[in-house]
């Protein structure tokens, strides 16, 4: 990826700081000031109870940054899609180790999103890249212009969700999805204000005929 020594130099550059700042959409001290609301006994009592399945995370010099202003447009312009597209890897493979123990609708009563909308979100960029890629071109396109285009339109949930889960969504569901207690069910309804939207129409392929 990178291909020169001021490049790895940048990467090594970039930081837990430059990195909060992509999540957070600002500088996390700032975010923390904006968002003060203190835990609850019950939101530390089941943070407690499920430190098996924390994130490990090790504390040395390689999480702290020192990256400069133009070091940050060099980074934005080359590296910081592929970041992103590592991080929701990282995700995705986190979530698969849990999957016995983070069902979807405990992850949707917590943070209003689930392994189906990390799926959906895929779709959604898919049909994205579609109508930019025609905005571009024009509907002047070349060949593999085309066959990208045919790719993206027929790219759908299912194929979102083998990414995600890492198989079928049917064969995961099957293997980990437990029944939901009555407290799960009450916690889901209760954070509704929360939950993840999805246009069902840019879900569907735009392939006639699937």
């Amino acid at each position: 990826v990178a291909g020169s020594p001021k490049e790895a130099a940048l990467l090594d550059a970039f930081g837990h700081s430059q990195a909060a700042r992509e999540v957070y959409g600002c500088d996390f001290f700032r975010w923390k000031k904006k968002f003060p609301q203190k835990a609850s006994f019950e939101q530390m009592r089941r943070y407690q109870e499920s430190e098996s399945i924390h994130a490990v995370h090790k504390e040395d010099k390689s999480l702290k940054s020192g990256m400069t202003v133009a070091m940050t447009q060099v980074f934005e312009s080359k590296f910081k899609m592929l970041l992103e597209a590592g991080a929701f890897r990282s995700l995705c493979m986190h979530l698969a180790e849990r999957s016995d123990t983070v069902q979807n609708i405990d992850l949707m009563a917590v943070a209003g999103f689930c392994r189906n909308c990390l799926a959906k979100w895929l779709v959604l960029e898919a049909r994205k890249l579609a109508t930019t890629i025609r905005g571009v071109c024009q509907n002047n396109f070349t060949e593999e212009e085309e066959e990208l285009l045919l790719a993206l339109d027929d790219f759908g949930y299912e194929e979102a969700a083998e990414i995600v889960y890492g198989c079928r969504y049917e064969d995961w569901k099957e293997a980990h999805q437990r029944k939901a207690t009555d407290e799960q069910i009450a916690r889901f309804n209760g954070s509704a204000s929360i939950h993840a939207k999805h246009d069902k129409k840019l879900l569907e392929s735009n392939i006639d005929g699937k």
